[in-house]
């Protein structure tokens, strides 16, 4: 009985990812959560993009996004389509052309192929340094769209989100080990250790526990010393709140 309870709950799990077969369907890379599909390289729903740490003639960097073909492999090269959808939340929507490469433009959307024989690709996000960026974050919401080649894959993975900006910002995965977030903390972890701590390096760290035990020592150490030698003046944040790590 415990056995037939575990089939029929594995196989009503995987009824919840549709293995589309009738058409070729185009989709991003499965839901994180999706943990039982672990031969597919799960790529994350939204990315978090500073050009801060750039060289400041650098004027534009990409984001990649897996991208895969549903319903069988083909002997032919097969073209994918992408579209921008307004973000209507009250976000600063990017503009096409000025915060990034409109995926109409040839330079990009020659990359937006499934190659014969194979069923997934990286698909090249170009994101450009606006003079926007210096004050503010837009956001970029990405949707596949059917074309001759594809139809749609599943509803909650045929979009993606990068939020792009010229500032410091709070990664996505910021971790509550290092406590509430401020732009000034942000720099100060930045100057104590000479890490980014960007999305890519919380991502890095947060797998490795003892790493982030090293890194939240070392802030703690660099952030006691910093209050010693300024006793009169302690590290604030820009609200006027002391800086701590818990």
């Amino acid at each position: 009985m415990v056995a037939l309870l575990l089939l029929t709950w594995a196989a009503c799990k995987k009824e919840d990812y549709k293995m589309f077969t009738d058409v070729a369907r185009i989709q991003f890379g499965p839901d994180v959560t999706r943990i039982y599909q672990t031969s597919f390289n799960l790529a994350d729903t939204t990315k978090d993009f500073t050009f801060v740490y750039n060289d400041p003639t650098n004027k534009q960097d990409t984001v990649w996004f897996d991208i895969y073909a549903i319903g069988g492999i083909s002997t032919k090269d097969r073209i994918f389509k992408l579209q921008q959808v307004a973000d209507t939340t009250g976000a600063l929507n990017a503009v096409p052309g000025v915060d990034y490469k409109a995926f109409t433009d040839a330079s990009v959307n020659s990359k937006y192929v499934i190659k014969a024989g194979e069923r997934n690709t990286l698909v090249p996000i170009v994101l450009l340094r606006s003079a926007t960026l210096k004050t503010a974050t837009v956001t970029l919401i990405i949707k596949v769209a059917a074309n001759d080649d594809f139809q749609l894959g599943e509803t909650t993975n045929i979009w993606r989100k990068v939020t792009s900006t010229d500032r410091l910002s709070k990664p996505t995965n910021w971790s509550s080990a290092f406590g509430t977030y401020s732009v000034v903390k942000h720099q100060f972890m930045i100057n104590a250790t000479g890490k980014k701590w960007d999305q890519a390096f919380f991502t890095a760290m947060l797998s490795d526990y003892t790493l982030m035990l090293y890194y939240t020592n070392v802030c703690k150490t660099a952030l006691i010393n910093y209050n010693n030698a300024n006793p009169s003046n302690p590290l604030r944040d820009e609200t006027g709140a002391l800086v701590v790590f818990p």
